[in-house]
């Protein structure tokens, strides 16, 4: 039984976290449910695409000429890109690490979107250009990240912006859908409606996330110093069309994701989320608790890439799983026996989902999320294989230290 290779498992995923949150930013490709690895960088601005330059005159007849579709790897470029810290002329380190999109298309859209991301990304920096460049790696001040994801449906193209001004917090990642075979931008209702979607019913469906998220916040947190819970406006959008939208996953296991910013009352500010409708059944299936429940015997460890069978050690490792105190719950219990005799016991409740855990484990599986109620940050995944065997992680840790073991189970 494979697991993916995976060490720091919560440093990665810190690193995933401040990558949205202020850490310099590259350019990524997500296509087909890849990421692309980075691009290369320079050290110098290439040279600036400007709204003149690059709006085109509208046809006469109000038609686009069909034009022949570039590579799909040629479609989306970069029209600015800089990697530098810069010194103002007050003293402060500028850290420039910004990559600005060009949709490689003749159309009015095209050129429409391409003068917009010049005027929001590239214009307000030119003036830095000016100032004496450092050494990367100096320790910076301020920090200006422009990076993006592109996300394909056929011809068509979401552009999603991932920015990060520290100075202005009122610079936020953009989305822009454009099909290339028409030459037109798109809104996301009208790109949902492209892959099939009802935009209305993935409205509702987002709605309830935001609101879910929003509560379980509010009930984790101390919220003396927050504004009062009914000030919030649980749903601030008034279109699918504001917000950005993510296409991503396997082709039997597409997804989609919409980014809104929601209140967290634990960090009292606003936070990005993406809220996330898949588009395949993921459905527990009916007869789960006859297939999960019950006790197990786990049979093979492996910490640290040593792998051991706990009963050729003199040891004893048992997880017990029962209907929880609330439906579609599961209450786990892992027991562990050292050789000395020594029991230690420890029981976490989870919620069965399908699908797959994408850090952990290899091929299709039915999961069982369980958090420790302290500390989220400690989490057992515990997947039903096709086989009847199951693979348990457990993980946890922090940014300074983490760890990940395996566990394989087979019933008593």
């Amino acid at each position: 039984m494979k697991h993916k290779a995976v060490s720091s498992l919560l440093a990665v995923l810190l690193a995933a976290l401040l990558a949205g949150c202020g850490a310099a930013s590259s350019q990524m490709t997500r296509e087909e449910g890849s990421i692309a690895g980075p691009p290369v960088k320079t050290e110098s601005a290439l040279p600036v695409s400007t709204p003149e330059a690059d709006t085109a005159p509208e046809p006469e007849n109000g038609t686009e000429t069909p034009q022949e579709l570039p590579p799909l790897d040629q479609r989306v470029t970069n029209q600015w890109e800089i990697n530098k810290n810069l010194q103002d002329p007050a003293g402060k380190v500028l850290c420039l690490n910004m990559e600005v999109p060009r949709i490689n298309s003749a159309s009015a859209d095209a050129a429409r979107i391409n003068a917009r991301l010049a005027q929001c990304y590239v214009e307000p920096c030119k003036p830095c250009l000016e100032y004496p460049a450092l050494e990367n790696g100096t320790p910076w001040d301020e920090v200006r990240s422009v990076g993006y994801y592109q996300y394909w449906y056929g011809d068509c193209l979401s552009l999603v912006m991932n920015v990060y001004f520290s100075a202005d917090s009122s610079q936020k990642g953009q989305g822009f859908c454009f099909d290339f075979a028409s030459g037109k931008e798109l809104t996301t209702t009208q790109m949902l409606e492209r892959m099939g979607l009802d935009p209305a019913d993935i409205e509702q469906r987002i709605a309830r996330q935001a609101d879910e998220i929003f509560e379980e916040c509010w009930q984790n947190a101390d919220t003396g110093a927050c504004p009062a819970k009914e000030s919030f406006d649980r749903k601030w959008w008034s279109s699918l069309d504001q917000l950005p939208l993510s296409i991503w996953g396997d082709e039997d296991e597409r997804n989609v994701s919409l980014g809104a910013e929601i209140y967290n009352a634990g960090e009292q500010k606003y936070v990005s989320y993406e809220l996330t409708i898949p588009l395949y059944d993921d459905s527990v299936p009916e007869n789960w608790q006859q297939r999960v429940l019950g006790e197990w015997v786990v049979f093979r460890t492996e910490v640290d890439g040593d792998v051991c069978n706990p009963a050729e050690e003199g040891e004893s490792y048992t997880l017990k799983l029962e209907p929880g105190d609330s439906p579609d719950t599961v209450r786990a219990t892992l027991t562990r026996i050292s050789k000395y005799g020594d029991t230690t016991t420890e029981t976490r409740t989870g919620v069965p989902t399908r699908g797959k855990i994408e850090f952990a484990f290899e091929g299709e599986c039915w999961q069982i999320r369980c958090q420790r109620a302290d500390d989220k940050n400690y989490e057992w995944a515990i997947a039903l294989r096709e086989d009847g065997t199951m693979t348990m992680a457990d993980m946890g840790g922090n940014a300074e230290y983490s760890y990940i073991s395996w566990m394989d189970l087979q019933r008593s």
